[in-house]
């Protein structure tokens, strides 16, 4: 995996991604208030097969909210952070997300694991396309608005398509749009 303890900064977009069905890991440990761009993490296709036992996704571990950056500068800022393909946030302790130009993407299906005894805050929004899972026996706050598929508030959730599941732990709502 890959420990990256210096501060990150910039505007470009950070593509995590492993390219085999091995499982691989990123940690941000630096207070990245200059990045102003986007993180995306993706796993291989064939990391996944839970039929198989197979879980070698992508996981990305957070130790601060400000890990993922500063204000972010481009145009799609309901996708700052984008995770998909059965890729996991993991935080390491108590974690905020509340920068609010920052939105959470979740496209196709992602994980949040949330270990016990910390809290994952989520308090930017967070747009659906696809299935979030929250594991772990910790607990997910959810505070920003949920949105659905493209980040557009007036575009409706797709039925069966776009869900929170909650595997373990705790979901404790924040707010009414949450």
């Amino acid at each position: 995996g890959l420990d990256i303890s210096s501060e990150i900064s910039g505007s470009g977009g950070i593509l995590v991604k492993n390219h085999n069905p091995s499982s691989y890991t990123v940690e941000l440990r630096g207070t990245n208030v200059n990045y102003s761009g986007t993180f995306t993490l993706t796993s291989h296709s064939a990391a996944w097969d839970p039929a198989a036992g197979v879980d070698g996704c992508t996981t990305l571990y957070l130790n601060d909210g400000r890990n993922l950056g500063g204000a972010y500068s481009g145009e799609a800022a309901w996708k700052a952070l984008t995770v998909k393909d059965h890729s996991k946030v993991e935080v390491r302790g108590d974690v905020t997300l509340d920068e609010p130009t920052r939105g959470v993407y979740v496209e196709n299906a992602a994980r949040f694991i949330v270990p016990e005894g910390a809290t994952f805050a989520v308090d930017q929004n967070i747009t659906f396309a696809g299935e979030l899972k929250k594991l772990g026996l910790g607990k997910l706050s959810l505070g920003g608005t949920a949105l659905f598929v493209d980040g557009n508030s007036s575009t409706a959730p797709l039925a069966g398509t776009n869900r929170l599941v909650v595997g373990e732990g705790t979901l404790k709502v924040t707010s009414t749009n949450a």
